[in-house]
């Protein structure tokens, strides 16, 4: 009978895993590094808080503005509305000034359409503010029920009047505060369309009447009289200049007519003063 013959198999004693003492270092390392880095922004954020070299001072006596506030670009831009936004700031540190929220203020303020706030290091905050470009007056009517004279951008949005000597622009009838920024800003659109194909001879017109965003009504000053021309809500150059051709005639025949329908391409409508102003 044959023998079995048993077989040995030796094997290598298992040896430590390497590499295992470098990633407890690796990670030992990245600790002390987060906790330094958090350990050193502590004391540079409580060194900015509390350092006098980074405070924010207000003005030195009543009625002065402060030189650590600089304004830029506010001509017509109140600088006291500007100020305002700020007072809350004054004797804190500047690394403390909320610059996103001041920002966010100050685009609520009358006649600013941007704002940029920088911190200027170590103790200034500047201002840059973009004003609005008004495009027409406009008569807005107060809570009371009395009408005032302001001013409306070509977004639509109202700025209270400034200077009006300084700017020479039409009169846009037909804008209320209670439209919505949209319903503003067609009506405005549409008359900076107008102006744009009147080209100089929006000179003479006085007034535009955007009640109906479609059919714009302009007041023109023809011969020493006014005249209210409709004209719709295109071609307006076109149609002017065929009425223009054709009233020494009109007002020959009917020299008492004021308002005229310039709408249809084939003829131009008298409106009688008593009558509808049609279609």
């Amino acid at each position: 009978m044959a023998r079995k013959q048993s077989a040995e198999i030796e094997t290598e004693p298992k040896q430590p895993r390497r590499g295992g003492w470098r990633w407890w270092l690796f990670s030992l390392a990245v600790c002390f590094l987060v906790a330094s880095g958090m350990f050193a922004f502590s004391r540079t954020e409580r060194l900015l808080m509390r350092d006098a070299r980074f405070l924010f001072q207000g003005p030195q006596d009543p009625g002065e503005e402060s030189k650590n506030l600089i304004i830029e670009g506010a001509g017509h831009v109140s600088r006291q509305d500007v100020i305002h936004v700020f007072e809350k700031d004054f004797g804190r540190s500047l690394y403390e000034v909320p610059v996103a929220e001041r920002r966010r203020l100050l685009l609520a303020v009358n006649w600013v359409k941007q704002a940029t706030v920088l911190r200027v290091w170590p103790n200034q905050i500047r201002v840059k503010i973009e004003e609005r470009a008004p495009v027409a007056f406009v008569q807005v009517e107060g809570e009371n029920g009395v009408s005032h004279a302001a001013m409306i951008d070509a977004d639509g949005v109202i700025v209270e009047q400034q200077n009006a000597k300084e700017y020479k622009l039409p009169v846009l009838m037909g804008v209320r505060l209670s439209h919505t920024s949209d319903e503003r800003k067609r009506r405005v659109r549409r008359m900076i369309k107008l102006i744009d194909e009147m080209g100089t001879e929006m000179a003479k017109i006085s007034e535009v009447d955007a009640t109906d965003a479609e059919n714009l009504k302009v007041t023109q000053q023809f011969e020493g009289r006014a005249v209210i021309l409709i004209l719709g809500n295109r071609g307006f150059r076109t149609r002017f200049d065929n009425f223009r051709d054709n009233y020494p005639e009109i007002h020959k025949r009917m020299p008492d007519a004021t308002t005229f329908d310039l709408r249809l391409e084939d003829r131009i409508t008298v409106i009688p003063r008593e009558g509808h102003h049609g279609e």
